[in-house]
């Protein structure tokens, strides 16, 4: 496979928190001959600009973004597409191959497929679940774009097995249907010494969201205060920009000087100081159409690789080979159970230690280049 020969366009929504999308792009900087990214952030982000980015061999050659568009969910989807053809037709560019992380932005691919401007299209599932808008008709209609994508595109990457299941059950051939799972970029992680970790420091990384389960993180908090006094929270995300969601900076800022909050920091910056922590906290909302039940969650993965013990309820898929590997504590959603693993994790030492060492090792397989490697070698091999 000789990717350096590639011109390669990625077309992806983004949070504001780095993810799948990201890592790929990195990949492909490094990897590629000319590289196009079109990234639109989500409604609820911070920043509203779409960004374009072309590079050739990995030196940036133009930068362009556009306008804050402060949208309506549907709508700003809507103008994402438009937005896509109008970046991507102005660079006069044909590409070898297309990447489109969702089932719009693959469709998308699909149309430039048949118009001869690329010749493979991708289409990387990194989200799923039944039911994505609450509007019967967008719903319907989303669902019917994504059965147009999986059966027009090249390949399908599913971010998770769970999905790789939905996949197969929507006749999807097993040559097209690959499991791309989250990964890490490990050069980034910076190592700490033994008696620099701060054992007695829960950690919170990602979006401040009833899904995440951060409700109980903040019912949890007084219990655990009462029994170990010195513990401290370090909070390292935002709440996304939705009315209907409160603003738990505001709860966390309130619950005094032993939390902690970071706010949104640069993906490598996290991971410089990560390791320093000593229990990490994924406490995931069982409610019914929380897409982390067929997610293999990016939060999860970088706790793993800084060697954290993981405090998780079992919702993601990943839930379970922490429980099995011991790299980590299995609870249900219950401020009672979450104060009893830390309690655990804060007293038994053999398994705290030894946590640790099976995290890393749960997800030392889940570098960038081995999974993207793999997966475009079955495109192109």
């Amino acid at each position: 496979m000789k990717l350096n020969q590639k011109k390669i366009i990625l077309v992806s929504n983004i949070t504001d928190h780095s993810g799948p999308t990201e890592g790929l792009a990195d990949f492909l900087l490094k990897n590629s001959k000319t590289l196009l990214t079109i990234y639109h952030p989500f409604f609820y982000c911070h920043d509203k600009k779409s960004k374009v980015n072309f590079f050739s061999k990995s030196e940036l050659i133009k930068k362009i973004a556009s306008p804050s568009l402060a949208l309506p969910e549907f709508l700003k989807y809507f103008t994402d597409l438009i937005l896509t053809f109008y970046y991507a037709l102005k660079f006069k560019q044909k590409f070898d191959l297309y990447i489109g992380v969702n089932c719009l932005h693959a469709g998308v691919g699909i149309i430039f497929k048949k118009l001869g401007l690329v010749k493979k299209v991708v289409f990387y599932t990194i989200d799923w679940m039944p039911q994505r808008f609450n509007n019967p008709f967008f719903n319907w209609l989303y669902y019917k774009v994504d059965k147009f994508s999986i059966n027009h595109s090249d390949s399908v990457w599913n971010l998770s097995q769970s999905i790789v299941k939905i996949r197969k059950k929507q006749n999807l051939p097993s040559s097209k249907n690959i499991f791309v799972p989250n990964g890490i970029n490990f050069k980034e992680i910076k190592k700490v010494k033994k008696n620099k970790i701060k054992r007695k420091t829960l950690v919170l990384l990602g979006a401040l969201h009833p899904s995440k389960g951060v409700d109980l993180v903040i019912k949890a908090l007084p219990l655990l205060w009462k029994k170990f006094p010195q513990l401290k929270l370090v909070v390292i995300g935002s709440t996304p920009k939705i009315k209907q969601i409160k603003n738990y900076e505001k709860i966390f800022s309130s619950m005094g000087r032993k939390v902690i909050i970071k706010g949104i920091l640069p993906h490598q910056k996290i991971l410089s100081f990560l390791p320093q922590f000593g229990i990490a906290l994924a406490p995931y909302h069982p409610q019914k159409n929380n897409f982390s039940y067929y997610a293999w969650p990016a939060r999860v993965i970088d706790y793993l690789a800084c060697q954290l013990p993981v405090i998780i309820t079992p919702v993601p898929q990943v839930a379970k080979n922490i429980q099995e590997k011991k790299a980590g504590v299995l609870i249900k959603y219950n401020e009672k159970e979450l104060v009893k693993a830390v309690g655990k994790l804060l007293t038994n030492d053999q398994f705290y230690w030894q946590a640790r060492k099976n995290a890393f090792k749960l997800v030392k397989h889940l570098s960038w280049n081995n999974i993207f490697e793999k997966a475009l070698e079955k495109i192109y091999n």
